[in-house]
């Protein structure tokens, strides 16, 4: 590179540093792949290279994966183990004493490399943000590092696939006498019962937690479904986001008294009827899966006798959805932001129909004109994926209509491991993707496969609870 041609190398060193963060992802997720940040920045020139490794924040976040796709391939496996470790200490060596932010994720049935976990505790002092997705045999392990974790202030560790002989098992790292600053507490392995309103097992996790997900709370004896949420904000009067998973498995009093909560921003249910049990005013951000056609009543009642102001609606559906959820929800949500909506394989095309619809000038651009960001998730339910052509087109029209929206994601999710699955867009939905490409802040397809554009993953819009 000319310096005298090039104007870049002539800003000052402290404003390319601040660019240089700026170009980590949103949410802190750094992939070491040489074409993404630090490493494509570092690879620039001498001038940015030095800039770049005397950057400790661009250096105190990184993010792993690890799979058994090389079955019994022992020399692929130890060279993935090599590559890990290697990559790890030059990450850690060069974030210097910065809080480090660590996500290590497993697909089931996949142990971490020898020796990660080791290397990991030399540096338990600087854990700030820690998202393990990992064996049970690693859980034990993890479970075994001594104390105290002084910056620790996020913690997701969840065993790859599940494991019912861990899910009772008390978290070290989530003790508030070894973790005093940690904040925000995601264990969704983790399973209690409520046998009455005065035993709700809260007592293993700190009291001034401002994030809280728990995988299932499961009510054994009859009892109110406001006996889940008093207890919880009882117990954590600072929580602002809320995840839980609610099992029935007696039957269900009627709550003759709503729970209130002023202060809960964020709430996350896997059904609706926790909501006929509390008014939140001070929710922005809500996510549902709706079971049955009862649910839109449920949610305009909770929307309304909350008389909240909602900025994120997520909603999970089912095949038995109601036609018109959209016409009765969206009229209650004028501050609307962010829309999130899954569904399975047979009526996601329908859904990104009745988007389209809701969508039309007079309906939803006057109930949700601030709406810009919009993630559609669709999972194939047979193996062989079904034909994607219907949801890209009718998704690229659905854009096509709303140019308001600045951020559009199509999420695809398949359980089934064949990659053949998945299609890539083809030649002509392409063309228009990357004409909106140009026009969006961000565009993207994320798949299982691939994603679309190269490296899209690193645009992550949403990220956990209360990031």
């Amino acid at each position: 590179m000319d310096a005298h041609h090039v104007s870049a190398l002539r800003l000052p060193f402290e404003l390319i540093t601040a660019i240089f963060i700026l170009c980590l992802p949103l949410h802190r997720r750094v992939r070491a792949h040489p074409n993404r940040t630090p490493l494509n920045l570092a690879s620039i020139c001498t001038q940015w290279r030095v800039i770049a490794l005397e950057t400790p924040e661009l250096w105190a976040s990184i993010f792993l994966e690890f799979s058994d796709s090389y079955g019994d391939d022992s020399s692929q496996t130890d060279s993935v183990a090599i590559a890990a470790l290697t990559m790890m200490a030059l990450w850690f060596t060069r974030a210097s004493d910065h809080p480090l932010s660590i996500s290590l994720l497993c697909s089931p049935e996949t142990d971490l490399p020898r020796d990660l976990l080791t290397q990991m505790v030399a540096y338990k002092h600087q854990w700030g943000r820690l998202e393990l997705i990992i064996s049970a045999a690693d859980f034990l392990a993890f479970n075994e590092i001594p104390g105290p974790f002084p910056l620790l202030s996020s913690l997701h560790i969840q065993v790859a696939g599940g494991a019912r002989a861990v899910s009772n098992t008390r978290t070290t790292a989530a003790q508030s006498s070894v973790s005093p600053n940690l904040r925000a507490l995601q264990v969704p392995n983790y399973t209690y019962s409520i046998s009455s309103p005065d035993t709700p097992g809260l007592s293993l996790f700190p009291t001034n937690l401002t994030a809280l997900r728990l995988g299932c709370v499961a009510l054994q004896s009859e009892i109110t479904t406001g006996g889940i949420f008093g207890p919880v904000f009882h117990f954590m009067p600072h929580l602002l986001h809320l995840e839980v998973a609610v099992y029935f498995a007696a039957p269900r009093l009627e709550d003759t008294a709503k729970i209130s909560s002023t202060s809960l921003v964020t709430l996350r249910l896997n059904n609706d009827i926790p909501l006929d049990a509390l008014i939140a005013p001070a929710l922005q951000h809500l996510h549902v899966r709706i079971l049955s056609r009862r649910t839109p009543a449920v949610l305009t009642d909770f929307i309304q006798q909350s008389q909240c102001r909602l900025t994120t609606l997520s909603l999970e559906l089912s095949d038995d959805v109601p036609e018109d959820i959209l016409f009765v929800v969206l009229p209650l949500t004028p501050a609307l932001t962010t829309l999130i909506l899954a569904a399975p394989a047979p009526c996601a095309v329908d859904l990104v129909m009745r988007c389209r619809t809701a969508f039309l000038p007079g309906t939803a651009a006057a109930w949700v004109p601030h709406l810009r960001n919009l993630l559609i998730c669709e999972w194939p339910l047979t193996s062989n994926g079904g034909d994607l052509t219907s949801l890209y087109t009718r998704w690229v029209a659905l854009l096509e209509s709303r140019p308001s929206v600045a951020y559009a994601e199509l999420r695809i999710h398949s359980e089934f491991e064949s990659d053949a699955v998945i299609q890539y867009p083809g030649q002509e939905i392409a063309a228009r993707l990357q004409t909106l490409n140009e026009k969006m802040e961000a565009i993207r397809i994320v798949t299982k496969r691939f994603t679309w554009p190269e490296g899209a993953e690193d645009m992550e819009l949403v990220g956990g609870l209360g990031e």
